[in-house]
């Protein structure tokens, strides 16, 4: 018969590989606004890049304005319909119990902040 160490220990060990592909498939996303454009990089762990997974845009109202997939280098960029508040979700995997989803926003004002100054003509007379 098994004493309790030995009982705690392959609990412990059976959650650890239950848990372990949970864990193992987290995903991030991080979207900017650069030169009038959306840019959308998604992570898995450890900071891979993730290629081939689906993006999606919403507006502001929860609606579809587009959607794709990242390239080899875990990058979606595309020209916004609208210069507007937006969520990007990311989703990995198939559809349920294996997907994994993460979400960014873009804010109307981000593409203010993103705009360039007008160049300046510093050169000495």
């Amino acid at each position: 018969m098994m004493n309790k160490k030995t009982i705690g220990i392959l609990i412990a060990v059976w959650i650890a590989f239950v848990a372990a592909p949970v864990f193992a498939h987290s995903i991030s996303v991080w979207a900017s606004v650069e030169n009038g454009k959306v840019v959308v990089d998604a992570y898995g762990s450890g900071g891979a890049k993730l290629k081939n997974i689906k993006v999606y845009v919403l507006d502001a109202k929860g609606e579809m304005l587009l959607q794709g997939k990242t390239d080899d280098q875990g990058r979606f960029v595309f020209d916004p319909p609208a210069k507007d508040d937006m969520t990007i979700i990311v989703k990995s995997g198939a559809s349920g119990e294996h997907e994994h989803t993460a979400e960014a926003k873009i804010k109307k004002s981000d593409f203010d902040e993103a705009k360039t100054p007008p160049a300046t003509d510093d050169t000495p007379k």
